[in-house]
């Protein structure tokens, strides 16, 4: 009969569902089809009488079809309610750690029949899963990340608040520190996206809490050597009376990870949920009190041999390798920039070094410059050291704290802070000082004139990039005029040599271009030979020509600079101490008496 009505009736469609048949005209338009359809579904049948004790057989098909829709669809509901109750009800660690409010957590409270259900509604897939129940369809990243947050909102609404997602939990912490806002916090938290206010303040002091109570870090290992870094953080500093500031002062321990080491346990910490002040605690400021009159070191330093004296540039095969790459490569701008060539030969001599551990230790609420909290300061070293089981420990400062540090661990009569505690310069803060030198130094010999004409600088921002107060700036600036002069250099050395000789350099340089992305670079001897006959003409010039000499000696600073900050990156630490004896003399002549003492 099918077959006979398409044959007849060519705009007759039929749409077929389970064992129902919609026969309706392609004519017709489909505001009317929906109209009719549902008319037929609500309207009561004229033929049947409706009691509350009537079967399913008696209904119109039609109506069979509907109840049948409805039956169905309370078992898919109750499918997903009921996976919605087998979601973990809290974390493992109370309060979590980063672990537990990762993307790759947040599944966890995406059963698979709702996520899957999601997924199809919104048109993402058109998969087919066997198991429903246990597989979950397969997604974009995006995709996946949209759909795991629209369940969570729905798992948060069905447990009415008492099961607090990762995806919930952290926007909630998220918008707290981008806002410290609570009005924002609350406004997401009604519409149903993030916990409540109070739920973010409880985790958050649960959090620090913990950190109180833990004596070692769970990421690091007992007899591996360890760094500490201590600085001062100010806040409101800038009211009208001065009153209302807060002063602190933040530590940060640092160790190289060790392979296969087990973290300790965690402490859990509960947090009352009628929350109304943050507890009250021990500060754990040291009473201490000056026994003595500021001196200088117990002992006389120990004679450190004589910084021979730069005739030319601060010697880097490094450096000079990566002048003669850009200069024989044939287009210098596919060779990456300073920092990752120097990446990338590290990695090939395995020096990157392995991942280092970081540690936010407690806050030490005082001023910083205060003996208690100098005292305080290298009490908590020397405590870290214990628990670490190190006979000694690096203590990185900066000048301000560093000076206090040091009159006190020459003034005491103890010398467990002499002995146990080596103190440190922050390479940031040298290197800022040593920027402002070279701005004092070359700022009006022509290198102002040299940044801002070449749009490195703009004007206005030419005094802080000199000064050394804008660090990135300042340094790119530099790297780029020293790149500049450097070439220059190495094409009027090369226009000064006899045929045979510049084909046999070229030959040199043209095999390392292509050679330092494959391999560590070997310096052999036609290198070395190159090198020294470089270093020679640039000796010969700067005696003749004493302009020669002023801006050779700007690139020996900057080259000084870079290996510097070479050594500190790969943690080089006899080339680090090397340029320090060099960088010493600058700040004498500068007078950076402070960074020279």
């Amino acid at each position: 009969m099918k077959e006979v009505i398409q044959q007849r009736l060519p705009d007759v469609e039929f749409l077929v569902h389970l064992s129902y048949h919609l026969v309706y005209s392609r004519r017709m338009a489909s505001a009317n089809l929906l109209t009719n359809i549902l008319s037929m579904l609500m309207a009561p049948s004229a033929d049947t009488t409706t009691t509350d004790d009537s079967d399913d057989a008696s209904l119109p098909p039609i109506r069979n079809l509907a109840h049948g829709m409805k039956i169905e669809f309370k078992h898919i509901s109750d499918a997903m309610e009921t996976s919605m109750r087998e979601v973990p009800r809290s974390y493992s660690d109370n309060p979590p750690d980063f672990s537990e409010l990762s993307v790759e957590a947040c599944l966890n409270y995406c059963p698979p029949i709702l996520y899957n259900m999601v997924a199809s509604i919104c048109g993402l897939t058109n998969d087919i899963i066997d198991e429903p129940q246990t597989q979950r369809v397969k997604l974009s990243v995006e995709d996946q990340n949209r759909v795991a947050a629209i369940c969570q909102d729905m798992v948060y609404l069905k447990h009415k608040g008492t099961v607090i997602p990762p995806k919930t939990l952290a926007l909630g912490m998220t918008l707290r520190h981008l806002t410290a806002d609570s009005r924002v916090n609350r406004l997401v938290a009604n519409l149903g996206h993030a916990a409540s206010y109070m739920t973010i303040l409880r985790l958050e002091t649960a959090l620090a809490m913990r950190q109180l109570t833990l004596t070692i870090p769970a990421e690091f290992t007992p007899g591996v050597w360890a760094s500490v870094a201590w600085d001062n953080i100010d806040f409101f500093n800038d009211t009208t009376s001065g009153s209302g500031s807060a002063h602190f002062v933040n530590g940060i321990l640092m160790q190289r990870r060790a392979i296969g080491a087990v973290p300790p346990p965690r402490p859990s910490v509960r947090v009352d949920k009628a929350l109304g002040k943050l507890p009250s605690y021990d500060k754990g400021l040291v009473d201490y009190v000056r026994r003595s009159k500021r001196v200088g070191p117990h002992q006389t330093p120990a004679s450190t041999p004589d910084v021979p004296a730069e005739s030319s540039l601060y010697k880097s095969l490094d450096d000079f390798l990566y002048m003669i790459i850009k200069h024989a490569h044939h287009d210098p701008s596919t060779v990456p920039p300073w920092t990752e060539f120097n990446q990338i030969i590290s990695k090939h001599r395995e020096m990157m070094g392995s991942p280092t551990a970081i540690y936010y230790l407690p806050l030490i609420e005082a001023a910083a410059t205060e003996d208690r909290t100098i005292a305080t300061i290298l009490a908590r070293t020397v405590a870290l050291a214990d628990e670490l089981k190190l006979n000694k420990i690096v203590a990185v400062f900066d000048l301000a704290i560093y000076s206090k540090v040091q009159q006190l661990r020459w003034s005491d009569p103890d010398p467990t802070y002499r002995e146990r505690v080596i103190p440190r310069l922050g390479e940031f803060h040298i290197i800022m000082s040593y920027l402002g030198i070279l701005g004092k130094r070359f700022g009006s010999g022509g290198l102002s004139d040299i940044l801002v004409e070449s749009d490195l600088v703009a004007s206005g921002s030419l005094s802080a990039a000199l000064s050394g107060k804008h660090y990135n700036r300042a340094v790119r600036s530099h790297k780029v005029v020293f790149e500049s002069l450097y070439r220059c250099l190495i094409q009027k050395f090369l226009s000064t040599l006899n045929e045979d000789r510049l084909t046999q350099v070229l030959t040199v340089c043209d095999e390392y271009s292509t050679s330092y992305a494959r391999e560590a670079p070997e310096f052999g001897d036609q290198l070395n030979s190159f090198y020294d006959d470089f270093y020679n003409y640039l000796a010969e010039k700067a005696s003749n020509f004493p302009t020669f000499r002023y801006w050779l000696t700007y690139l020996e600073m900057v080259q000084l600079l870079l290996s510097f900050i070479r050594a500190s990156r790969v943690s080089d630490w006899e080339a680090h101490l090397r340029c320090l004896e060099i960088m010493s003399a600058w700040f004498f002549a500068y007078d950076r008496r402070n960074y020279s003492r």
